[in-house]
């Protein structure tokens, strides 16, 4: 009996024992597990990483107004990690107004005059990229200006020789921001005031920092359909001119759309009659400021029978 007793004790230890093991083994395959999914997601992640960084390096091509594919939607991606530069992040692919505008404003914060087309300086310039505080820099920059040797604080302002259209007898003393500095370099503009002359703002830098280069905010779009007539309104954070397309084709061809144009003002309608029943119209509401800023939206709606 006494036998029977150890042994039945012996055989509830190894058991117990047994489901321990189990449980530490589930345990440690799950572990396994979740530690092989993180590090597939981890290489996925860095391979996406990878491709949009690739599509950036490869911009070899001039991009303009109109344009559009793969380096246009990672162009667009690049402006919208830019801190006020592009604030709709609209990733398209398509080289629109607000694209334009976003470009303007990277080529003016980096001192690259503002065209809105990406040519070889812009595209160098996103490749070169460093900065992570809305403000880009040349690979060398900040640099030392030839004669100093302390150098330039992205930032801040500079007084400089400014030699117009490279001719000395025009010199100017001009303060300019020092993101702009590169680009005088290259002028033949020296660092230091002129002898003999006096400080004046650089119309070209200093001026321009005051001028409006924010599009206009196309918001609270509102339809009222039927089945011949359609009423659209909505409004802009600031005045502004409108132009308002629409028509069939999809996407809209503008060339052949109708247009009506609405004078300047934050609250816009337009109210269309003899439209088709049950048919599907494209419309563009374009918003133009007083220093031509332009932003547009595109959108859709249905007739009813």
């Amino acid at each position: 009996m006494r036998k029977t007793i150890i042994f039945v004790a012996i055989l509830g230890i190894a058991l117990v024992g047994f489901g321990q093991a189990q449980a530490t083994t589930t345990a440690t395959t799950t572990i396994s597990s979740l530690l092989e999914q993180l590090s597939a997601l981890q290489t996925q992640l860095q391979e996406l990483r990878s491709q949009q960084q690739t599509i950036i390096a490869d911009l070899t091509r001039n991009l303009s107004l109109g344009a559009s594919g793969d380096d246009v939607k990672a162009l667009q991606e690049f402006l919208a990690s830019q801190p006020g530069v592009y604030p709709e992040k609209l990733a398209t692919g398509y080289f629109g107004p607000l694209t334009l505008n976003a470009v303007k404003k990277f080529q003016k914060i980096n001192g690259l005059e503002a065209v809105g087309n990406v040519g070889p300086l812009t595209r160098n310039l996103i490749k070169n990229f460093k900065s992570k505080k809305g403000v880009s820099i040349l690979e060398n920059s900040p640099t030392t200006p030839i004669g100093t040797t302390t150098p330039i604080s992205l930032g801040s302002t500079i007084t400089i020789c400014h030699y117009p259209a490279g001719n000395p007898a025009n010199k100017q003393t001009i303060t300019i921001g020092a993101a702009a500095w590169k680009a005088h370099q290259k002028h033949g503009d020296t660092m230091g005031p002129c002898d003999g002359t006096s400080s004046n703002d650089d119309e070209d830098d200093n001026d321009d920092d005051l001028k409006d280069v924010t599009a206009p905010v196309i918001s609270d779009i509102e339809k009222e359909i039927a089945s011949t007539t359609a009423s659209i309104s909505w409004k802009t954070n600031e005045a502004a001119t409108g132009k308002f397309y629409y028509g069939t084709t999809d996407p809209l061809a503008l060339a052949s759309s109708t247009l009506i144009n609405l004078a300047s003002n934050t609250s816009h309608d337009v109210n269309l009659s003899d439209l088709a029943t049950s048919t599907t119209y494209n419309f563009l509401i374009e918003a133009t400021d007083a220093a031509g800023n332009k932003a547009s939206i595109s959108q859709s709606f249905n007739t009813t029978e």
